[in-house]
């Protein structure tokens, strides 16, 4: 029986299980990698994400004063 009809006999061959090494240290290289950019896009996700609530509770703060403001302006103009 060949080594190509006989998978079972091909993966015991040397050339076999140096070639399954090289194929495992790219395919966990390459999830490495992966891994890594998706740590680095989160992280970027996060700190954006910190910065938009932070203008927003500005925006909102300003948005308070405003409404006061347009509030004072009422009373002052009623009391008038």
């Amino acid at each position: 029986m060949s080594a190509v009809a006989n998978p079972v006999f091909f993966l015991r061959t040397p050339a076999a299980r140096a070639t399954t090494a090289i194929i495992g240290t790219v395919v966990g290289g390459v999830a490495l990698a992966l891994h890594n950019e998706m740590g680095r896009l989160q992280s970027n996700y996060d700190k954006a994400e910190r910065r938009r609530m932070a203008i927003s509770s500005e925006l909102d703060k300003w948005s308070a004063m405003e409404e006061l403001e347009k509030q004072k302006a009422r009373a002052d103009f009623a009391a008038a």
